[in-house]
């Protein structure tokens, strides 16, 4: 009976030791779609590598690992073309765990609009470039609003404007308008063709339209009230049918803060969803400091309610007054005080500039 306790006793730690060492474990997510825009698929186009260290993060996310598809059409990419070329480049996949998706699905489309249209936006026959085709006018028009916020659009057209999209300025004029009052999603038009002066083609056109804009994601995940380091964060292409749906797309506008619930690897990072690491907390005793004239005038009161970094907060004296005055938080544990609230600290400013109690 001993015995068997005993076996079972080492078997529980053993399965202890397993899991905890597998939380730790490098791993490998890969995602199950993705957007590029060059001729190369990378592997930070397509997955998220976690507890790595970072010049090992730095030289994997530089891999290629297949070609791109052409532009407008998709292609996929499995688990196991990732650990090929993993193996390939020294990874030991015995150590790492692969998680996420079994193939992703990689679509390639048009960052860059012509220069001419990319800095107007009005849609007019003078701002076409010259020598564009169809399908970039197009483009150009349904883009604007993307641009404007940061991003750019990936177009999908219905099979009625067939050939039409590769018809070029110079030899054919184009009049494209809207006809629905939708940004994005499906999108009809009507699109008339003129050539020397006289109409030669007019057709309706409906149109996919997608919202494609750089966007903060978790890289590793986050855990409640953690503050956001760079290495939790990362900047990936992601998709939107409604512009209100668009995450941050900076990370310096994320990095600094605190996660106010648990974000996954691959979330996207919403504003809603950080807030202002406090300096000083609640019931925090803090060190309060007060310029009157050459002097600075150091005391200590008790914080009311949590503050970050520039915030106006309530506090109390130390003594037994207990008065209550206002201070902006300068750093962690400190604040200070403007003239009119340094009158309230009484004895503890008193005592501060070594009087007698």
């Amino acid at each position: 009976m001993n015995a068997s306790k005993h076996i079972s006793t080492v078997l529980t730690f053993a399965t202890i030791a397993i899991v905890s060492q597998s939380a730790r474990a490098e791993s490998v997510e890969l995602w199950r779609d993705a957007t590029v825009t060059g001729e190369q698929v990378y592997l930070r186009d397509i997955c998220t590598l976690s507890q790595f260290e970072q010049v090992v993060v730095d030289q994997f996310y530089a891999l290629t690992v297949a070609k791109a598809p052409e532009i407008g059409a998709s292609a996929v990419v499995s688990m196991a073309d990732i650990r090929r070329v993993l193996n390939e480049n020294g990874l030991n996949p015995a150590l790492t765990m692969f998680k996420g998706a079994t193939q992703c699905e990689v679509k390639r489309i048009t960052r860059t609009l012509p220069a001419e249209i990319a800095q107007s936006d009005s849609y007019s026959q003078t701002s076409q470039p010259r020598g564009g085709t169809l399908r970039e006018f197009v483009e150009a028009e349904l883009g604007k609003d993307a641009r404007r916020l940061g991003g750019w659009v990936q177009v999908v057209f219905g099979k009625s404007i067939g050939s039409m999209l590769d018809m070029r300025e110079g030899e054919y004029e184009f009049d494209i308008r809207r006809t629905n009052d939708k940004q994005l999603g499906l999108i009809s038009l009507d699109v008339i063709v003129y050539k020397n002066g006289e109409e030669v083609q007019q057709v309706g056109v409906v149109a996919d339209v997608t919202f494609v804009k750089p966007t903060v994601v978790a890289a590793r995940p986050i855990n409640l009230n953690a503050p956001i380091t760079k290495r939790d964060v990362s900047i990936v292409n992601k998709n939107y049918k409604r512009f209100e749906q668009a995450g941050l797309d900076s990370v310096n506008a994320v990095i600094g803060q605190r996660a106010k619930r648990f974000i996954r690897v691959g979330e996207i990072i919403q504003e809603r969803n950080l807030e202002p690491v406090p300096l000083v907390k609640r019931g925090q005793i803090v060190q309060v400091h007060s310029r009157s004239g050459g002097v600075v005038i150091e005391s200590v009161g008790r914080v009311i309610k949590s503050g970050a970094y520039g915030d106006v907060v309530e506090l109390q004296t130390a003594d037994r007054t207990k008065r209550k005055f206002t201070a902006m938080v300068t750093g962690p544990g400190s604040v200070s005080v403007g003239a009119m609230d340094a009158s309230v600290l009484g004895a503890a400013t008193h005592l501060a500039l070594g009087g007698d109690q």
